[in-house]
Order: C-alpha cells, then sequence, then structure tokens
C-alpha cells in the first residue's frame, strides 16, 4: 500500500506470487488423498484402476492387483511432479515458467515448441 497499489494489483502481483507454492503443495495433497481413495471408491462399484485392484485381490490374482498399483503409483509420482514443478521457482533462470520446465517442457519440445530465450545480459 505504501508504494501506491491498488488492493487488486496487491493481490496479483504480491500475494499471489508469493503464495504459489503453498497453494501448489494443497493441490498436490489433495490430487494424492484423491488417488488414495480410488481403491475405497472401488468397493461401491465405481470403475477404473481401483477396481482392477480390489478384483485381484479378491481371486487372489496377484498379477492383475499388481497392474493396477502398478498404474496408480506411476499416475501418483507423475502427478506429484507435476504439481511440484508447477509449485517450484525457477531460481537459475527466472524468464522459465512452469510449463517451459519438466515433464510439459520436454512434451512441448517434442511438439516443436519454442522455449523462450533468457534475459540477455548487458555488459
Amino acid at each position: 500500500r505504501a508504494f501506491g497499489c491498488t488492493p487488486r494489483q496487491m493481490l496479483t502481483r504480491v500475494q499471489l506470487p508469493l503464495a504459489t507454492s503453498t497453494i501448489m503443495a494443497g493441490l498436490n495433497q489433495t490430487l494424492m488423498l484423491s488417488l488414495s481413495m480410488v481403491v475405497i471408491a472401488s468397493m461401491i462399484s465405481v470403475g477404473g484402476l481401483g477396481q482392477m485392484v480390489l478384483r485381484g485381490i479378491g481371486r487372489l490374482d496377484m498379477g492383475l492387483a499388481t497392474v493396477g498399483g502398478v498404474g496408480l503409483v506411476l499416475l501418483a509420482i507423475f502427478l506429484d511432479r507435476l504439481t511440484q514443478a508447477m509449485g517450484a521457482r525457477t531460481s537459475a533462470d527466472p524468464s522459465l515458467r512452469w510449463y517451459h520446465t519438466g515433464p510439459v517442457g520436454v512434451v512441448m519440445r517434442l511438439c516443436g515448441a519454442a522455449q523462450p530465450q533468457g534475459r540477455r545480459k548487458t555488459a
């Protein structure tokens, strides 16, 4: 307020950028909790990977249960890395956004999207 910011400018330029990592940590925890509920939700006949795990355990078919469990674990790891990359600040090059780094950046580069040029150093 001392610098002449309106409340909206204070929110969008100061408070939200500072809170981004905390917001992303909350989103990460929400995603992990929802993935942990997948097997429990399959007990009421909800389809998906949880149903594979539950059906495999019920029939003592460890192959089917393992396939569903590994699928859930890989999905959890991917979503965890993605949300952490979104919330992390890039201290090496502040011009890079979250979608230029990590798994999304790899996909963008494979699709031919241009990487942003870093800040030019002036002598």
